[in-house]
């Protein structure tokens, strides 16, 4: 995996993935003191793409799994950012 973060970080991050899917939950964050170290540690392990609208209705949800291919982590990372932020676009 080719990342500048600590594998003690990953390691962790990924084991929150693991036992919040197992037990059918969802992460969301909001970090200040962290910097979005904790959001970058978790999107290190492969990840869903979803959009929805608050007060919107659930069935206008639309969630996304896209393969990406063998690019490497980071090259997954920039394709990834390049699509969740379309999903942001009005």
């Amino acid at each position: 995996m080719d990342t500048l973060l600590p594998e003690e970080l990953i390691a962790l991050a990924d084991r929150v993935v693991r036992e919040n899917r197992a037990l059918g939950r969802r992460v969301a964050l909001a970090e200040s003191c962290t910097g979005g170290l904790v959001s970058a540690a978790l999107t290190e392990i492969p990840v869903v793409f979803a959009q929805a609208v608050r007060d919107g209705d659930p069935e206008d949800m639309k969630a996304e799994r896209h393969e990406f291919g063998d690019i490497g982590r980071g090259g997954i990372r920039l394709q990834a950012a390049l699509l969740a932020l379309g999903l942001l676009l009005p």
